[in-house]
């Protein structure tokens, strides 16, 4: 192999190394899952307040992911087989910069309600790009499951997550005013996994291919010179 083609070698080897590095950055990673170690249990919508109030998990996504942007969430849940048909629920995410760490900013909301299916089920909120901070806190407000219904369903418990942390209670919304529910005897960590993507690739990142790019075409031009 003459040294023109062992040179060309090494820099077509340096720019793929560099694509591959811009292509992982586009890959779904799980930065937290809690949807393993079912507790064969849920919290039912009865064991709230008041129905329609407004409930879910805070949780710390895995501290060795970069930076994320949240991709999908998927939340587990239970709705008894004698259901109407209006059972709905809508999704929303916190981040928990409210005072004394209580959710505060809205960072999504599904809007329109998402109609749920009877027994095991999960609603799945995907096709987002939402960059999250390390904590935040999701929520689900039911509406239309009411009655044995409202004993018989709910979100399942799961305990502890595999990837991530969250603390064994849960966070419950009551005319604006949240605040941190326990039951004794079971860690309250909802059933939940959310998948992320590192931040779209970056103009340093192209830059560093171009210019990888470019040192391969100035060496090739030298190198043919010398031959």
């Amino acid at each position: 192999m003459s040294k023109m083609t062992r040179f060309t070698v090494k820099v077509l080897a340096l720019v793929v190394a560099g694509a591959v590095v811009v292509g992982v950055a586009h890959a779904d990673t799980i930065v937290y899952n809690n949807s393993t170690n079912y507790l064969g249990a849920f919290l039912n919508v009865a064991s709230l307040s008041a129905v329609g109030n407004e409930f879910g998990d805070q949780i710390t996504l895995d501290p060795t992911a970069p930076e994320r942007w949240l991709t999908q969430l998927k939340i587990d849940y239970y709705l008894t087989d004698t259901r109407s048909g209006d059972e709905k629920a809508v999704v929303r995410i916190y981040a928990n910069d409210g005072a004394g760490g209580v959710p505060g900013t809205k960072l999504y909301d599904s809007g329109t309600p998402d109609s749920l299916l009877s027994e095991f089920n999960q609603l799945v909120i995907g096709g987002l790009y939402l960059q999250v901070p390390d904590t935040l806190t999701w929520t689900v407000q039911f509406s239309g499951v009411t009655g044995d219904e409202a004993i018989g369903s709910g979100l399942l418990l799961s305990d502890p997550p595999d990837v991530g942390t969250s603390f064994d209670d849960y966070w419950e919304n009551v005319g604006g005013t949240w605040t941190t529910k326990r039951l004794s005897g079971t860690p309250f960590n909802f059933s939940s996994q959310v998948l992320a993507v590192v931040p779209e690739p970056t103009t340093l990142s192209f830059g560093l291919l171009a210019g990888l790019m470019g040192m391969g075409y100035w060496g090739y031009r030298r190198a043919q010179k010398r031959s």
